[in-house]
């Protein structure tokens, strides 16, 4: 395990855009022939073409973590997970998107945000990283309330203690959030 191959032993010998969105983000879906160790074959990847990255915030606040509930019109579900986003011109890096997103969604101010290390969010498809970022909050009154972006049904904190649990439960299934947790506890 301690080696990690850094040459990708393939090639892609063609590219075609099958789909594309002008946006925002722009959007494009490519397949490409990919060719690796004799042999080949056609696989699709997403691109967000305007090359923005991505940022989820593992909110931290007393031992414990927040989750966010949100419809995911893609997988037909509500789903707990942690926030985030994409990156908006004004970001300077994924500390300041994860911060922004977090205020967004949920209305609550950031104190500080660091950058623990990136993830490929599905490398099988998509073609770029998102930042992990640990962020931790503001001093605010009781009367801080999600913002009026309408993305967020609710918010929860956990326990650090119970996050197994609900992974274990199904409570918690998205998966950015699980690697962006994963990479989280490495770094604690």
């Amino acid at each position: 395990m301690g080696t990690t191959p850094t040459d990708g032993g393939g090639r892609v010998r063609a590219s075609r855009v099958v789909y594309h969105w002008e946006g925002p983000p722009r959007v494009e879906l490519v397949l490409d022939d990919v060719e690796r160790g004799g042999r080949r074959w056609a696989q699709h990847r997403l691109v967000l073409a305007d090359g923005r990255p991505g940022a989820v915030a593992v909110v931290v606040r007393d031992d414990q973590v927040l989750l966010v509930r949100q419809w995911r019109p893609a997988v037909g579900r509500v789903l707990w997970e942690l926030p985030r986003g994409l990156a908006d011109a004004g970001d300077a890096d994924g500390a300041a998107t994860a911060a922004r997103e977090v205020h967004e969604e949920t209305g609550l101010p950031t104190a500080s945000a660091r950058v623990l290390g990136t993830v490929w969010p599905d490398s099988g498809l998509l073609a770029g990283t998102v930042a992990v970022v640990e962020v931790h909050l503001a001093p605010t009154g009781p009367d801080a309330s999600p913002s009026a972006d309408g993305e967020v049904d609710a918010r929860h904190w956990v326990p650090v203690a119970q996050l197994d649990e609900l992974v274990r439960e199904g409570t918690l299934t998205d998966g950015l959030s699980l690697a962006a947790l994963a990479v989280w506890r490495a770094s604690r």
